[in-house]
């Protein structure tokens, strides 16, 4: 049997760094499941009508009677929803299937594994797994005593901003951050709303380096005790939610005020250390939200879902994720659902419309890849609609503890430390009970993955607007990633796109442009097709890289195609056409050109006693020309080979010159026919023809 939990990812130096936790049970006396849209109702009535309490051991009886077997096969006591009622926002979690989610409690010695697969077997049900639990694997991470921590501002220390060779790295192996600082400052227009929600431990709210930056649910600030004063579901969330305790109350953890730091540590404020996204004074000062799923050692989330959804209804637009379950391959469907959720509803209000002044419609989730040195499939990282992060150390090779593979996405400093030697860790706030506003060295792809959430917020701050997407944010951290090969070649294919990258990543982006490309053309039916290479045509200020699409306003006069840059045009029929061309890069810039094409009859024969047929052969209009240097009687007739005729115009005397016309053959049966060119009664040509 291989059991689960969620760890925080992390590395300490005490004793042997990469020693593995023992694997603790699963989550004893409970299961979930996922009921069938049809049953649910019936579970609701039910429940509402029962009024148990946790407290009440008698047997569970819901008035179904295949689940209640069950129920009395496992004295199961009690059944409550793994999301709960969120007032205003519950409609929209029931259009998610988030209300089928139950969590039944049973006596304590019951194998959850096989509680689960007894409740799956019931037709009501849709899915059933046990609850795995999750739980910090946090220690101390630095032996420096209180007298060694900086006392002033030591921008110095964190080379993961800007890495000059200091503490013995590689220079220029950071995130270019300064740079892109710079960059911000001169874009000007920035967008104060970027709520990034912190999915860990608690962050300490009132350090010194954070406060400023720690979103504040103003109603519920100024409301009353113990009373849900926004309707939003949740009591006394003032800087998010304890889902461990459930309740409002946030308990500190240093591992999730190291991380906030990260992101969001009051830059140029004269204390401590900078952040990502940190500044207030240039704008681009990001909110952070406690989402509390880990306290203590022992102590965990038995239901991580609503973590995603109360994060995605209260405002916030990146999920920033440094836990993940301990063993591979294994994962809860309910926390699938609601990271789903929170990718396709952030950003919204509860009618799905985009909130005011959001900076995206939609999320982005971020996780850490992990500790564990492997490649496997380590969820909730290796999920496709995540972005997984991998750690650099201060060299910008792959940290040595770090999880790779081609299922990560990207890179970012994570560091590295020794007993001798924490200069090459990342340095942020941190919280101890004996000194609320401190500051250590962490290593880990939980130092990376903030890394990357904070450029992702800096984005935002200056480029978010009702406009953006996820996926635009997306493409923009993965294409503008600094490339790892020549800090680390032979693990650069590892690591995803490369390093982030927040210079690359803020700089505006220019739509391509479209020079020197025909405007207008004239083509005849069926000759050769015009190819043109539109790579050779177009441009990009940034480089980056071009799509083409196109686009004809008379399919049936040219097929356009493309082939990458290669855009192929074949002439049909006669007319006139406008092709439109599309050139796009990565970060949503197009252009648009226009070519005009006139497509003529002048598809003639060479002489006077020729008749001409194209397409031959053909699928179903046949095209005829014929040339007369004087007036005659003329008609087309068409016969198959057992000499039946099939078509005949009509005899018209025509003067001299050049005529064309067609027959549709739709319909006709597949086969060899004979045309004959008629002149004053005279067979002048016969040709055969093909119809496919």
């Amino acid at each position: 049997m291989r059991f689960l939990f969620i760890f925080v990812f992390f590395e300490f130096f005490l004793g042997n760094l990469f020693a593995q936790p023992s694997l603790q049970p699963m989550e004893a006396g409970k299961v979930v499941v996922k009921f069938r849209p049809d049953a649910v109702p019936v579970f609701e009535t039910r429940l509402r009508t029962l009024n148990k309490t946790l407290s009440d051991t008698s047997v569970l009886i819901t008035g179904v009677q295949s689940f209640d077997r069950i129920n009395r096969r496992y004295r199961a006591t009690n059944m409550r929803r793994v999301f709960p009622d969120v007032g205003e926002y519950e409609a929209k979690h029931r259009q998610y299937g988030l209300h089928l989610w139950y969590e039944i409690v049973f006596p304590k010695g019951e194998d959850p594994e096989k509680v689960a697969a007894g409740y799956s077997i019931d037709e009501n049900v849709q899915i059933a797994e046990p609850r795995y639990k999750i739980r910090s694997i946090a220690m101390p991470a630095s032996t420096l005593p209180f007298d060694e921590l900086p006392n002033d501002p030591d921008f110095e220390k964190q080379w993961n901003f800007n890495n000059t060779g200091q503490t013995g790295g590689t220079a220029g192996a950071d995130i270019r951050l300064i740079d892109a600082w710079i960059k911000a400052k001169s874009l000007g227009t920035k967008n104060n709303n970027v709520i990034v929600a912190v999915t860990d431990g608690g962050v300490y709210h009132d350090h010194k380096d954070l406060k400023a930056n720690m979103w504040v649910n103003e109603a519920e600030l100024n409301g009353k005790i113990n009373v849900d004063d926004d309707r939003n579901g949740y009591k006394d969330d003032i800087y998010g939610y304890n889902f461990v305790s459930r309740t409002g109350t946030i308990v500190p953890e240093d591992h999730a005020t190291h991380v906030a730091g990260i992101i969001a540590a009051v830059t140029n404020n004269g204390l401590g250390v900078s952040g990502i996204a940190g500044n207030p004074d240039e704008g681009y000062g990001i909110k952070i939200m406690t989402i509390q799923i880990l306290e203590g050692d022992d102590k965990s989330v038995e239901s991580i879902g609503p973590a995603f959804t109360y994060a995605a209804d209260n405002g916030a637009v990146i999920s920033q994720n440094s836990w993940g379950y301990e063993a591979p391959n294994k994962y809860n469907q309910s926390d699938i659902d609601a990271i789903n959720y929170f990718i396709n509803e952030a950003g919204k209000d509860q009618h799905g419309n985009p909130r005011a002044e959001t900076p995206m419609v939609g999320g982005i989730v971020i996780f850490a890849a992990g500790n564990d040195r492997k490649d496997d499939k380590w969820y909730p990282a290796y999920y496709e609609n995540v972005l997984a992060v991998a750690a650099t150390n201060h060299y910008g090779k792959l940290a040595r503890y770090s999880n790779f593979g081609n299922w990560v996405d990207i890179s970012a400093p994570g560091g590295e430390t020794s007993e001798t030697n924490k200069t090459g860790g990342i340095y942020s706030t941190s919280y101890l009970s004996t000194n609320k506003n401190y500051y250590e060295y962490m290593q880990g792809t939980s130092m990376a993955c903030p890394h990357v959430s904070g450029v992702a917020a800096l984005i935002l701050s200056v480029h978010g607007n009702e406009n953006y997407t996820p996926d635009m944010l997306r493409t923009r951290l993965l294409y503008t990633a600094t490339p790892l090969t020549a800090f680390d070649p032979a693990n650069a294919s590892k690591m995803g796109a490369g390093l982030v990258n927040a210079l690359e990543a803020i700089k505006p982006n220019y739509s391509p442009k479209f020079f020197g490309l025909m405007t207008d053309t004239t083509l005849i039916p069926f000759t050769a097709p015009l190819v043109i290479n539109l790579a050779k045509y177009a441009s990009d200020p940034e480089n980056d890289p071009l799509t083409f699409h196109v686009q004809t306003s008379e399919s049936n006069i040219v097929n356009a195609t493309i082939n990458g840059s290669i855009l192929t045009i074949e002439p049909r029929y006669h007319g006139n056409v406008d092709l439109l061309i599309t050139a796009s890069d990565p970060f949503a810039g197009r252009t648009t050109a226009t070519i005009h094409i006139t497509v003529e009859q002048k598809y003639a024969p060479d002489n006077l006693k020729q008749l001409l047929l194209y397409p031959n052969p053909t699928n179903d209009i046949l095209w005829y020309s014929y040339i007369l240097d004087e007036t005659a009687s003329v008609f087309i007739r068409i016969v198959n080979f057992s000499g039946q005729i099939m078509f005949q115009t009509p005899v018209e005397k025509r003067m001299s010159g050049t005529y064309y016309n067609n027959i549709n053959l739709s319909g006709w049966t597949a086969g060899m026919y004979v045309v004959q060119y008629i002149v004053d009664e005279k067979m002048v040509d016969a040709k055969k023809m093909m119809k496919k």
